[in-house]
């Protein structure tokens, strides 16, 4: 009898695959809440437990301890958070650099555990960890070496937008309890000799890949299926390994520690299997199991021990002691097994899409091939890759926003010349390489031939049309129908209507996002930080308002905020994008923009730096779904003044209301507009003049315009302190009510037959983690 049947007669009836996916919701429903409950809720465990016998309050009191055990490290987290009365001031801390600093553009970016913080009046919980820029270092740090920085730090702060990346949820993830950036000299006490031996160890074979392989454009590539570095992977590549679907090959995954377990194990077995004396004092198949195991944990190690890394390591523990125990043991229970000791190991993993992918991926092979009549391997294999992609599909859509449709075929290809090619020949190289680089390089060189072989195969796969499918934030029903119907698109054989999985899955795409009704139109106000980005929506149409800033590291808000803010939207195709004027904080993101929607039309006044962009001229005005825009600034197409006071200024008319959105103009562009015609700047809503500067928003202008609501696009603890108290307080005296991006996120106002204020994400989506916007008025 094996290992599993033995377990579930035993138990009573207990499930431990249900088990786990209840302990797996308790944990769930404390990441869903908007604040931490005090602790002494946990006294509900007591109740609890004393009705474990009962089935339905053990899975209750299973899901409880869920809770409990998601808890502590939450508040640990929240404890330890840089207190607000230390924003903005110069700091010393020391700290070990983690693994990998990486270099972006001008800039280094460091993840420092701290061992010393050195504040104006001692900390019950300083930070723990912090994420640092440094910007042109004269020497670059290395994992495991103690450093002494000067730097300037803040609360852990991330854009807020619809369709964005939540950045402070990664950061309370991954236990960083600041962000800052760099002061002045730095200097290195200790170069990391004691470090501990598997960083050594994993900084030995970075050191050895870069020496083997020094000019090849994959480089970074070997580094990420060795050591589970890919900070040296170029960002085309990553585009490329995206749209293509096979990231989860280009860093150390599950998949790549089962097969070097496996390999290892079966190796062994056969070696084991020579020596009579060795067979007499263990069998084979347990030296097999015991040396797979070994090995998977050494290898888990080198890569760092991420989660889809755990998961597949507990699985494998799992096999491995029900092969040397002779039994067996149900896929589902295994997998169940895993899912409990990552959650034990780090109850924050659910916040990561890797946790859902990667188990997601297993869970849909298991059901597709569990119980099931064996086939061909090359069935099993084109299988085995349709499952997947139509598995992850909607995991996918609500993570990430897109899907691939090339994915299939991409992996198909991709997957045994990764698996049985190029990371055996990678890790070999590697290892080799740290006793006889000669040697090592051979098989590391060889491995980068494969992967510049492979290269034209996925660039092409990349390019195709719609290779890159952009999907539409699902809603909750959405996404539990698309579930519900990739489960019955897979089951097996004999169940009827399988077809409709697919009708159930197509909301994904289909589902209509909600729309303004002709004559009326939607203004979100995104949140890109110190910057500007604002989209206009009608019934049938999109206008973009500025892109944002680009950063040192190369990204930009066009990419990071915008692009996925019109696709969460259902937005393919907007219809005009307008630069107000040429200052990056406006004009950053352009470069994203039009690399999504190359054929996009601009509208701009900073002609010398988008030279083949129609002019923005005062007087141009066009109509759209009922709605009216018309251009009120700058006065010719060359303009007048500073860079500045040609922004393009925009009045957006409806019956229900307007909005004026106006760029960077100061006191001259506002006097100049309020001698031309007053009447046309009264508006509703209106998208404050320079961010809130001391040089705009005069008091004749907000007499002119008399907003009922004024919207400043301003960064987080910003160092021009926009917006300025005293154009706060001209406004408020004005009737108007402020909102400010820092405090809200992204504000949106739809304008109907009235003016109606439809939320700040900051404060509408918010979790315990999120950085209190409480003071969005």
């Amino acid at each position: 009898m094996g290992i599993g049947a033995q377990t579930k007669k035993s138990s009573g009836g207990f499930s431990l695959p249900l088990a786990a996916l209840v302990f797996l919701c308790g944990i769930m429903a404390l990441d869903s809440l908007p604040d931490l409950p005090a602790a002494w809720w946990l006294a509900a465990l007591l109740p609890l437990a004393l009705g474990v016998r009962h089935r339905g309050v053990r899975y209750l009191f299973i899901a409880a301890l869920g809770f409990a055990w998601a808890w502590w490290p939450a508040y640990s987290g929240l404890q330890h958070r840089l207190p607000a009365a230390l924003e903005g001031h110069d700091l010393t801390v020391v700290g070990v650099v983690q693994p990998f600093p990486r270099r972006q553009g001008q800039l280094v970016r460091v993840a420092l555990t701290v061992t010393d913080f050195d504040a104006p009046a001692s900390l019950d919980s300083p930070p723990r960890k912090l994420r640092l820029n440094w910007y042109r270092p004269k020497t670059m740090p290395h994992a495991g070496e103690t450093w002494r920085f000067r730097v300037r730090l803040k609360r852990p702060n991330g854009f807020q937008d619809p369709g964005g990346f939540d950045y402070e949820g990664w950061l309370f993830a991954n236990a960083f309890d600041a962000t800052g950036y760099v002061r002045g000299d730095a200097k290195r006490l200790d170069d990391g000799a004691e470090a501990g031996p598997v960083l050594r160890a994993r900084r030995k074979l970075d050191a050895v890949i870069d020496a083997a392989v020094p000019g090849s454009a994959f480089r970074g590539v070997l580094q990420g299926v060795t050591v589970g570095d890919g900070h040296a992977i170029p960002a085309h590549q990553w585009d490329v390994f995206r749209q293509t679907g096979i990231v989860h090959l280009v860093v150390i995954s599950g998949s790549h520690i089962i097969l070097v377990a496996g390999f290892a194990g079966l190796l062994i077995s056969l070696l084991w299997r020579t020596s009579a004396r060795l067979c007499e004092r263990l069998a084979a198949r347990r030296a097999a199991a015991l040396g797979g195991l070994v090995i998977a944990i050494g290898y888990a190690l080198l890569a760092g021990f991420g989660i889809p890394i755990q998961r597949a390591l507990l699985m494998f523990a799992v096999i491995a002691a029900a092969v040397w125990y002779g039994g067996s043991i149900r896929p589902y229970a295994a997998l169940a097994v895993g899912l409990i000791g990552v959650l034990l190991i780090d109850p924050l993993a659910p916040l990561a899409p890797g946790f859902w992918l990667s188990f997601g991926a297993v869970a849909v092979l298991i059901y597709v091939f569990a119980g099931r009549p064996a086939r061909g391997w090359l069935h099993k294999t084109l299988w085995a890759q349709i499952a997947v992609l139509i598995g992850l599909l909607p995991l996918a859509a609500f993570f990430f926003g897109h899907a691939s449709s090339v994915g299939g075929i991409a992996n198909l290809v991709a997957i045994p010349l990764f698996e049985f090619v190029i990371v055996p020949l990678a890790l070999a190289g590697a290892l080799l390489g740290a006793l006889w680089l000669p040697a090592g390089s051979v098989l590391l060189g060889a491995a980068a031939k494969v992967l510049v072989w492979l290269w034209p195969l996925l660039e092409w796969a990349a390019a195709l049309p719609h290779a890159y499918v952009p999907v539409p934030e699902p809603s909750l029903w959405v996404l539990v129908l698309a579930l519900a119907g990739v489960a019955l698109l897979l089951a097996p054989r004999g169940i009827p209507a399988r077809w409709l999985g697919a009708v159930m899955i197509a909301p994904l795409a289909l589902a209509p996002q909600p729309r303004p009704a002709p004559g009326g139109f939607n203004l979100t106000l995104l949140d890109v930080g110190q910057g500007l980005a604002a989209v206009v929506r009608t019934h049938a149409h999109t206008l973009i308002f500025d892109t944002g800033p680009s950063f040192a590291s190369g990204s930009d808000t066009g990419a990071l905020v915008v692009v996925p803010y019109l696709h969460s939207r259902g937005i393919a195709h907007p219809d005009l994008l307008i630069v107000s004027h040429g200052d990056d904080d406006h004009a950053g993101g352009v470069r994203s923009v039009l690399k999504a929607f190359p054929q996009l039309p601009v509208v701009t006044s900073a002609h010398r730096r988008f030279p083949a962009a129609a002019a923005c001229v005062a007087g141009k005005h066009w109509q759209w779904d009922g709605v009216y825009f018309r251009m009120l600034n700058p006065a010719v197409a060359e303009g007048d003044g500073s860079d500045n006071n040609r922004s393009c200024v925009l009045k957006i008319d409806a019956a229900g209301g307007s909005a004026l959105l106006t760029g960077d103009i100061e006191a001259v562009a506002e006097r100049r507009l309020v001698e031309h015609d007053a009447r046309l700047l009264r508006s509703d809503i209106l998208v404050a003049p320079h961010h809130g500067s001391a040089t705009s928003s005069t008091a004749e202008f907000i007499q002119a315009v008399a907003p009922r609501y004024v919207l400043f696009p301003v960064g987080y603890r910003n160092r021009w302190h926009f917006p300025r108290p005293a154009v706060a307080a001209r406004y408020r005296a004005a009737g108007a009510k402020l909102f400010g991006t820092a405090a809200c996120g992204a504000i949106t106002f739809h304008v109907a037959a009235a003016v109606a204020f439809a939320g700040a994400w900051r404060t509408g989506h918010r979790h315990f983690w999120t950085r209190d916007g409480n003071s969005c008025e």
